[in-house]
């Protein structure tokens, strides 16, 4: 089984969702951390996808990013299927581009397994910056380590 961590922030400020990350990394225990949201249904092969990346392409791998994908209804709305395609556009289109000549790119908020130390370096999230996903990628490029695309998605409803 996969221990799972809950955070009680105990009314610290500010409430965001980095913040909150960065009290789970002070308790979490393991040499990746993995990010998923409530919502998330990760394919059941995501993790062993992600533990087999980070051994086989080393040290400077500091991350990796499944594509998320989004469960459409018969039901689902003009809104839900623009936001759909949005995603198709930066988990299918953008980020394999950028990825594939090497350049760092804005991670999701959502289905990021990182390297531990390599977060541990970076000072993990930063708790007053609302687009922290996108930024962290960054910032562990500054630090000269890479960022990689999975194969299994992240299904999100």
């Amino acid at each position: 089984s996969i221990p799972v961590l809950l955070v009680n922030g105990n009314g610290d400020a500010p409430k965001t969702k980095p913040r909150a990350l960065n009290a789970a990394l002070r308790e979490a225990r393991g040499d990746i951390i993995v990010v998923y949201d409530a919502e998330d249904q990760p394919h059941p092969l995501q993790l062993k996808e992600a533990a087999v990346r980070f051994v086989s392409r080393g040290a400077t791998l500091g991350v990796v990013q499944a594509p998320l994908r989004i469960w459409l209804g018969k039901s689902s709305t003009t809104l839900e299927h623009h936001f759909s395609m949005d995603y198709a556009a930066l988990f299918e289109v953008t980020l394999p581009a950028l990825a594939s000549v090497g350049w760092p790119f804005p991670l999701g908020g959502s289905s990021n397994h990182f390297r531990r130390d390599a977060l541990v370096r970076v000072g993990g999230w930063d708790p007053s910056n609302v687009t922290e996903d996108a930024d962290i990628g960054f910032q562990l490029a500054k630090l000269g380590y890479r960022s990689e695309l999975l194969n299994h998605p992240t299904f999100e409803s």
